[in-house]
């Protein structure tokens, strides 16, 4: 399946994340001149660092660690780099082509200027919600999403779902090498206050845990973006495409 682009996408989260499998001493003591220059080159504003011990223990010696937080121009997205992770977020979501730009744009030269870091576990998340406020019944979504992800709902008695706070699912798989975590179901923002609001939330993310180095990373981005989409288009219907197309 190739890459689908919608016009109005509903993704209020969508995140690239890599966790060390030891804390990074290079990162703590200041970035490469070419880390800081892919990181300024996409993301230009460096917010103030924050400091924290990296370990309590009275038998060790104290370390202060620095976390950098890079922005785009329009903070719609940010890089978070730490001595124990790094990971890319999105809060206005362009493409696949921009994140894996992004994304690998900043892996390269920190693989490069940490020759010990290794990846313990890397994840790729896309979180979906879909606010269809004002169109009645909160608890219907036959018109807009699969009834593979709605069948859940059969079993809530219908004189019980005015008082229903929330109505969330979880479905995991464990593949061969990687593992994926869909949550779904009505969202509730006013919790623990009865639903209100017509809100449907697709939360699909897709992780590898393991001794993984960039070459690694850079093969499963492509899978999990992959099965993250499949995913997706088998839980929407037809008048769902039409809403995020335009």
């Amino acid at each position: 399946m190739s890459d689908i682009h919608y016009a109005n996408p509903k993704l209020t989260d969508v995140v690239a994340r890599i966790d060390y499998t030891h804390p990074i001493k290079q990162i703590a003591t200041g970035l490469s001149k070419d880390l800081q220059k892919a990181l300024y080159g996409r993301f230009p504003i460096l917010e103030p660092l924050e400091e924290e011990p990296l370990t309590t223990d009275p038998g060790a010696s104290w370390v202060r660690v620095r976390e950098y937080r890079y922005f785009s121009k329009n903070k719609q997205k940010r890089f978070i780099l730490s001595p124990q992770h790094a990971f890319l977020e999105y809060k206005k979501y362009d493409s696949y082509e921009t994140l894996k730009s992004d994304f690998l744009g900043i892996l390269g030269p920190l693989f490069a200027s940490c020759p010990e870091l290794m990846v313990r576990r890397f994840g790729l998340r896309y979180v979906n919600q879909f606010d269809m406020e004002g169109e009645g019944d909160v608890t219907d979504w036959n018109s807009y999403i699969k009834p593979s992800c709605l069948g859940f709902m059969s079993a809530i008695p219908d004189d019980t779902k005015l008082f229903l706070t929330k109505a969330i699912q979880n479905v995991s798989w464990a593949y061969d090498d990687y593992n994926m975590n869909c949550n779904f179901g009505l969202h509730n923002p006013d919790f623990p206050a009865t639903l209100r609001r017509k809100i449907f939330v697709l939360d699909l993310d897709a992780y590898v845990q393991g001794a993984l180095e960039l070459d690694d990373i850079k093969e499963k981005l492509d899978v999990f973006h992959q099965k993250i989409q499949e995913l997706f288009e088998d839980s929407i219907t037809e008048e769902l495409r039409k809403v995020i197309s335009v």
